[in-house]
């Protein structure tokens, strides 16, 4: 978690949301395939183990699995690496199921968030995740020196967390 660095990219495997959305409609009767999908998410959650393997082998300068939400997963990260990060909103990946406030602070996707040191290693890195395991991989910010920066679509820019999105799983709440 600690090795991030000014200039790194800020990526994310898979899609955000979908163990939220799965509890959200856990009580429904009948599901659309990507309500069935996050579901799944939700009741059997699958650790990206290898995928974290294969980011290893690209140079990840620090990753952290997204099992409390991408909100208080991204600040971790950024608090054991002293540094802030710049996120682009609409590079999100939100499950199809889910709210972006699920994507943001959901939490138990088990998906992972890491830095990696430049472009050739982000596109080298999905490509082997897309052929090895059928995983994508999202480029959605950067590291800066302090702060957690959201760009929204409009090219403005304000805090990370906007007033709505969930807060995130602490255990010791």
């Amino acid at each position: 978690r600690d090795g991030a660095r000014p200039g790194d990219r800020l990526v994310v495997t898979g899609s955000l949301g979908g163990s939220a959305a799965g509890l959200r409609l856990a009580s429904q009767r009948s599901w659309s395939d990507a309500e069935r999908d996050a579901l799944r998410r939700y009741m059997r959650p699958i650790p990206r183990v290898g995928e974290a393997g294969v980011l290893a082998g690209h140079g990840v300068t620090s990753m952290i699995d997204i099992s409390d939400g991408l909100a208080l997963d991204l600040s971790r990260l950024c608090d054991a690496s002293r540094v802030g990060a710049r996120v682009d909103i609409a590079d999100i990946p939100v499950h199809p199921a889910a709210t972006p406030a699920e994507a943001l602070g959901g939490g138990e996707d088990y998906e992972l968030l890491a830095t990696l040191p430049d472009l050739e290693a982000v596109e080298e890195a999905r490509s082997e995740l897309r052929e090895g395991f059928g995983v994508s991989l999202s480029e959605i910010g950067g590291i800066i020196d302090e702060g957690l920066l959201a760009v929204h679509g409009d090219g403005t820019e304000g805090p990370f967390i906007a007033e709505g999105a969930m807060e995130g799983w602490d255990h010791f709440r």
